[in-house]
């Protein structure tokens, strides 16, 4: 059986710096130390714990003026573990205007983040609903029912 983490952040030095002010905020919530580790003992973590990854970019630079955990880093890291880390998805800082757009992200990837943010908004299939549920068993969130 696989075992595929969909929403999973780097955990190194450029991760952890690009929380900027809420280092000690996430230390706090999720009740551990918040301190970098090198990309060896992030892989090796996933191979003990036999998960693969999809690690996710991270960039608030705009607000904290923390540098980003950018998507080349992120696509780097998964073409350098192809293995561990199954893909790597981009972020953008919507604030940053024209730089987010020339960001290189491809237009379809980020259409698809669109169509896929209005049909979120939409009645949910039955598919959309047991992936919700098995993201909560994995750290997400409870969705609040529609009314």
């Amino acid at each position: 059986m696989r075992i595929v983490d969909l929403h999973c952040y780097p955990n190194t030095e450029p991760w952890i710096k690009s929380q900027g002010p809420y280092v000690e905020a996430l230390a706090k919530y999720w009740n551990r130390s918040w301190t970098a580790k090198t990309e060896e003992a992030v892989i090796e973590e996933f191979k003990q714990a036999g998960v693969e990854a999809v690690l996710v970019a991270f960039d608030i630079e705009s607000v904290t003026g923390s540098p980003p955990c950018t998507n080349d880093y992120v696509a780097r890291m998964r073409d350098d573990h192809s293995g561990v880390i199954r893909q790597a998805w981009g972020a953008v800082d919507p604030l940053k205007g024209e730089a987010a757009i020339e960001e290189a992200v491809p237009a379809d990837v980020l259409a698809a983040s669109l169509f896929v943010r209005f049909r979120s908004r939409q009645q949910h299939t039955f598919a959309e609903k047991v992936l919700s549920a098995m993201r909560l068993g994995f750290g997400g969130h409870i969705e609040a029912p529609k009314e």
